[in-house]
């Protein structure tokens, strides 16, 4: 059964996100314990959301907050969906440009 709209876009914000998040976990944020991995994993996935969710109340050692991390995904997906957007854009621009160059070449 599908789920409502936009199901399989987020299903790709979310498989993004998952794999930002063990790339800096591997990476970035590897040397660090607890807390710091934590808050390290969270700016590394996305320095804008861990801004806007956790910046102002940093995530408190043990602290599992569910809330904080259900507006952290939400905030994800629209930015990824942000930079898909922008990305579809910028190839269709290119591509009108180069249709526009061929064009002219005629």
């Amino acid at each position: 059964a599908s789920r409502r709209g936009g199901a399989g876009r987020s299903g790709t914000a979310d498989r993004e996100m998952r794999t930002r998040r063990s790339e800096c976990e591997k990476t970035t944020c590897s040397g660090l314990l607890d807390n710091e991995r934590s808050q390290c994993t969270y700016r590394c996935t996305s320095e804008e959301c861990y801004n806007e969710v956790y910046a102002r109340d940093e995530i408190e050692e043990g602290e599992v907050d569910t809330e904080r991390n259900r507006l952290f995904s939400s905030c994800f997906r629209k930015a990824y969906k942000r930079e898909v957007d922008q990305r579809r854009e910028e190839e269709r621009q290119a591509k009108a440009e180069a249709r526009k160059n061929k064009n002219s070449g005629l």
